[in-house]
């Protein structure tokens, strides 16, 4: 287990949750008293999940990328084993976080009818629906979201607005080998044909959805593709790493992480293309400075506690938002009801965050942990061996 990517992941997805609990419970920076030096960092430093997406796509990039080639290069190639791997680590978290998703929405709404937040409210940015949950929660949607054309052709199913990024990694998780298959030297005419119209089919759909402001997928596609492209070039970059000195890398790592955030910041107040290029090409790199693992005894034995939450890093980002929203009608119900954001009030944030956590582990425990079991039961038996050699953990805005 890489100790310093999983950290990243983790860290990544606790962002996002931060940033929505922000969104639900603390009234905007433009409207705080407050507006110092201290309430901008709080504010800065809670205001990072779209940003915390863009490392995540790059981590999947490496991580899933890596794998869809491996699948391609085989002779012939090996994709029933890399679809397998990809759907059930999938479904069996989502499936069952649209049940989750389902049943909160809906008792929170019958509790809490009158709350804005499944009443509806401009003033949570769409964190939640702007017009309510409950439209978007019928058969129609959860199929939908189930089969990845949430922010497509449906809306993302109720109050889990977070699900948009795995209908995204999805779609990258088919064009990637799609687009490889094309390439691929000595591939028959029959598998590249395949392959082009599966291109072609999946940049359709993805390029001509009819939800309103749904998400730039292919716009977003090249932050995914620095990730592979690390992957790519793994074995050249880790010779390159171990030739230089633990405590200079040491400095490249810390400097690239510091750039990190600093492009991540810029991201928050600019929110270009360019400028969320520049912060997936500084992820890539830092992702490439991490692909040798941390070699201190002593900052593996602080980073290593923290790396293994990652293994429920999909289950919190894909269960929070339903939990957080049921807070926020429960305890602040008005969106004019939200609190300053405040050094004291800063810990009432953290203490919420808590709860999402808690039932992230709860449903970790009930479905994330058994993914490799069902990937076995679904493997064939005489393709389990070569399965085994293609899994490599991925994310999907927490996936893996």
């Amino acid at each position: 287990m890489n100790v310093s990517m999983n950290a990243l992941r983790i860290l990544a997805a606790i962002l996002v949750v931060v940033s929505h609990v922000r969104a639900m419970f603390f009234v905007d920076f433009v409207d705080a008293a407050d507006q110092g030096l201290v309430a901008q960092t709080l504010y800065a430093s809670t205001s990072l999940g779209h940003q915390a997406v863009i490392v995540f796509f790059a981590l999947s990039g490496y991580w899933v990328g890596g794998a869809a080639m491996r699948a391609v290069r085989r002779d012939p190639p090996s994709l029933g084993h890399y679809a397998r791997a990809r759907l059930t680590r999938l479904w069996l978290v989502l499936v069952p976080a649209i049940a989750l998703t389902e049943l909160l929405d809906r008792v929170g709404a019958a509790i809490r009818p009158d709350s804005d937040v499944y009443q509806g409210s401009s003033a949570y940015h769409t964190v939640v629906p702007v017009g309510g949950p409950l439209p978007s929660l019928d058969a129609v949607d959860a199929l939908g979201n189930a089969v990845f054309l949430q922010r497509l052709y449906v809306p993302a199913l109720g109050t889990n607005s977070p699900l948009w990024s795995l209908m995204a990694e999805f779609w990258y998780y088919l064009l990637f080998p799609a687009a490889l298959l094309v390439l691929k030297r000595g591939a028959s005419w029959r598998v590249r044909v395949a392959a082009v119209l599966t291109l072609a089919a999946g940049i359709a759909v993805v390029s001509f959805p009819t939800e309103p402001r749904a998400p730039g997928v292919l716009a977003l596609f090249p932050a995914w593709l620095l990730g592979a492209a690390v992957a790519w070039r793994r074995d050249a970059i880790a010779e390159v790493l171990d030739r230089i000195g633990g405590p200079v890398l040491a400095s490249v790592r810390a400097i690239l992480v510091v750039t990190v955030l600093a492009c991540a910041a810029v991201d928050t107040t600019r929110g270009t293309r360019a400028t969320t290029l520049a912060l997936a090409l500084a992820t890539a790199a830092m992702v490439a400075s991490f692909i040798t693992d941390i070699r201190s005894p002593r900052a593996r034995r602080i980073v290593a506690p923290v790396a293994t939450w990652a293994e429920w890093s999909y289950s919190l980002y894909a269960t929070h938002m339903p939990v957080v929203a049921l807070l926020a009608a429960l305890i602040v119900p008005l969106a004019s009801d939200r609190w300053a954001l405040t050094p004291v009030t800063y810990l009432g944030l953290l203490g919420i965050t808590l709860v999402p956590v808690a039932v992230a582990l709860g449903f970790y425990q009930l479905f994330e942990r058994h993914t490799d079991r069902v990937r076995q039961l679904v493997t064939p038996k005489g393709s389990r061996r070569d399965a085994r050699r293609e899994e490599a953990p991925a994310v999907a805005s927490g996936e893996q």
